[in-house]
């Protein structure tokens, strides 16, 4: 077979395109610092790639949940730390309403004292953080407790009732969560956001004809003051110091969660920074390896414009000098 010098030409400019498309990608290489900028230059390892980013995304989200969670749980802490400083300043202005001293008048400033303390409950359990109502429940965009004749209302519904929602949101964090045949989420999979105003406040009589409800235990007690009526007020005090245990259980109950999330949040910092490393083993490469093969690729490829300058007649590589 005779060689011409059109073949001769021909493979000669193919090999030269390809070594400088090699040189190209390498050159790529070194400035970004990635191994392959399409799938196509690397589908294994783009497919590697993907898995590793989505799983660094989910940790981030995960991360992301935990970070609101303990912002919202610092707001609850301290909105239940409040809730129980206003009972413990009932129970003092109740115990020196009960002496057979003060005078009814005075009485009736204690009631106007618990008025004022009961406004103040009303307020807390309407806090706001972040544009959310915390103790809500469900409903995080519209003030859980509304007084609507005299009536507090949670969500609209009637505090004095036996059963009223104490559903909640809950945040994946990461526990694979998982849900039971009605829909909700499973204790052990999901964590809650907060804590349902209901639960907080209480709901329904007791027995002895006591409202279960802080706010309209408040009111009882107000409306025995004006009246000069003592006769239930050590009823009042033991339910007051109930309530307030309830309350301080919710606090540790909050306290107990911080931890948990936080000893979350260490161990997802740990993946997180481990799925970086296997993110990097899979992108990135060596950039003093990578500078070593572009120098060998450009010599190389510099090597060859030489040797086919020699190669080919003159006239027709000129342009190579």
């Amino acid at each position: 077979m005779r060689v011409t010098n059109n073949m001769l030409v021909n493979k000669f400019s193919r090999s030269i395109n390809s070594a400088a498309s090699n040189m190209d990608a390498i050159s790529e290489q070194v400035y970004t610092g990635m191994k392959f900028s399409k799938a196509s230059q690397d589908t294994a390892g783009a497919l590697k790639a993907f898995k590793v980013r989505r799983s660094m995304s989910r940790t981030e989200q995960y991360r992301n949940n935990i970070r609101d969670i303990q912002g919202t749980y610092d707001e609850i802490e301290s909105a239940l730390m409040g809730i129980s400083d206003i009972i413990t300043q009932a129970k003092d202005s109740l115990i020196q309403a009960a002496t057979g001293t003060m005078s009814e008048e005075n009485r009736l400033v204690t009631a106007n004292i618990i008025k004022s303390l009961q406004d103040q409950i009303f307020k807390l359990g309407n806090t706001n953080f972040a544009g959310k109502y915390i103790f809500g429940g469900p409903n995080t965009v519209s003030t859980p407790f509304t007084i609507v004749s005299g009536k507090l209302l949670y969500n609209g519904e009637d505090m004095d009732n036996s059963t009223v929602s104490t559903d909640q949101i809950y945040a994946d964090i990461g526990l694979g969560i998982a849900f039971d045949v009605s829909g909700q989420p499973l204790a052990h999979s999901a964590l809650p956001v907060g804590i349902p105003g209901s639960q907080i406040l209480g709901y329904g009589i007791d027995e002895n004809g006591f409202s279960n409800n802080i706010y309209n235990l408040f009111s009882q007690i107000v409306t025995s003051l004006q009246n000069n009526d003592m006769s239930q007020m050590e009823q009042y005090l033991q339910k007051l110091s109930q309530k307030s245990d309830t309350i301080l259980v919710e606090v540790a109950g909050i306290g107990e969660r911080c931890s948990f999330i936080d000893f979350l949040d260490d161990r997802l910092s740990l993946d997180e920074l481990n799925l970086k490393k296997k993110q990097n083993a899979v992108e990135s490469v060596d950039e003093a390896e990578a500078i070593m093969h572009y120098k060998m690729t450009e010599m190389t490829y510099k090597a060859a414009l030489q040797m086919g300058s020699k190669m080919l007649e003159l006239s027709l590589l000129d342009f190579l000098r």
